[in-house]
C-alpha cells in the first residue's frame, strides 16, 4: 500500500485522498501525478470530478452557515493562524512535496513556501479589524 506524505524516501509513492466533512474519504476513480521534470510516477489520487466537488462544496456551506464562522472574526484569524503555524512546522515536508509535483528546483519552492505563512497572519490579521482599520480606544470621560 502506498504511503502518505514521507519525503525522506526518494521512492515513496504518494496516495492522496479528497479531505471532505473531517474525513478522507476514498475514491472510486484514480488518477496518477507525474513528476513534470523526470515525468516519473510520484502517486495517485482520487478523481470524482463533479461528485467529490459538490460533496466538498456541499460540506463547507454547511460548516459556514452551521458554526459561528460567517459572524466570528476571531475564529477565522485563529484559523488562519494555526494553517500558518502547520505550514512553519511541516517547511521542509512541503518544500519536498511541492518540488516533486511541480517538479521545481528545491530554492523556487521553499520561496513559494515560506511565503504561504505571512500571507494568513496578514489575512488573520485583517479578520480581527474592522472594515479593514483598526479600532482606536476612545478615551475615558468622566
Amino acid at each position: 500500500m502506498p504511503r502518505r506524505f514521507r519525503t525522506d524516501d526518494p521512492m515513496t509513492t504518494y496516495f492522496a485522498q479528497n479531505w471532505i466533512t473531517g474525513a478522507f474519504v476514498s475514491s472510486t476513480m484514480r488518477r496518477t501525478s507525474i513528476n513534470p521534470a523526470t515525468y516519473d510516477s510520484i502517486g495517485e489520487y482520487g478523481d470524482d470530478g463533479g461528485a467529490a466537488a459538490a460533496a466538498a462544496i456541499g460540506a463547507a456551506a454547511c460548516g459556514f452557515c452551521g458554526s459561528g464562522w460567517a459572524h466570528d472574526a476571531e475564529l477565522r484569524a485563529s484559523v488562519l493562524d494555526q494553517m500558518a503555524a502547520a505550514i512553519e512546522r511541516n517547511c521542509d515536508r512541503l518544500i519536498d512535496i511541492l518540488s516533486l509535483k511541480n517538479g521545481k528546483i528545491r530554492c523556487e519552492a521553499a520561496l513559494e513556501v515560506a511565503a504561504a505563512p505571512n500571507k494568513l497572519r496578514y489575512w488573520a490579521a485583517m479578520a480581527r479589524t474592522e472594515a479593514g482599520r483598526t479600532t482606536r480606544p476612545k478615551p475615558c470621560s468622566l
